[in-house]
């Protein structure tokens, strides 16, 4: 597999990037330090992860961006990563992508994410001509209704029963982003 480098700007001491196989300890250490906060919202964090795992999901997400298939991506500040954001399951004949993001616990409720959010969404918008983005999250997660509201989200539907949250059935909220809303 080649080299694939994405680095976006969002601000002085904060980009998103992609991630390698060399930042594989800091992601699965940040992983580690906020296992219990992630957990509340993203299933597949385990802190039984091993650096094979995290190397292996990380891995999966350059292929997926070297193949023009999304964009997982890290986000550092200060050259530390705090968290991670990109655009997944882009789908090229519609023009839309996913959005998918999360943030240590400390770092929550001083608009690191949301200036990352705008970040990407100029990225999809401007740089990748994406005619929609949309996001996905369960109904509880009043955080990522909040920041995606804010960011100019706007709600497109409730999925009943669409997912397990904790092992419970869970409503899905789907919201949605279109390029002719977006004003950059």
């Amino acid at each position: 597999m080649k080299e694939v480098m994405l680095l976006l700007a969002v601000e002085a001491g904060l980009i998103l990037k992609s991630i390698h196989i060399d930042d594989s300890e800091s992601l699965l250490d940040c992983m580690r330090e906020n296992t219990e906060h992630l957990q509340a919202w993203i299933p597949w964090v385990n802190p039984q992860s091993h650096l094979v795992q995290v190397q292996d999901f990380i891995h999966q997400h350059l292929q997926a961006l070297e193949h023009q298939e999304g964009c997982m991506l890290g986000l550092y500040q200060d050259e530390v990563l705090i968290g991670m954001a990109g655009l997944q399951d882009w789908d090229h004949k519609v023009g839309m992508a996913e959005l998918g993001f999360w943030i240590s616990k400390k770092h929550l409720g001083k608009g690191i994410m949301r200036k990352a959010v705008k970040r990407l969404l100029q990225f999809g918008f401007k740089d990748m001509q994406l005619q929609k983005i949309t996001a996905t999250f369960p109904i509880c997660n009043s955080r990522a209704h909040k920041l995606l509201e804010s960011t100019g989200f706007k709600v497109e539907g409730v999925l009943r029963n669409h997912m397990l949250h904790h092992g419970l059935k869970s409503h899905m909220v789907v919201m949605g982003y279109l390029t002719e809303e977006w004003v950059g």
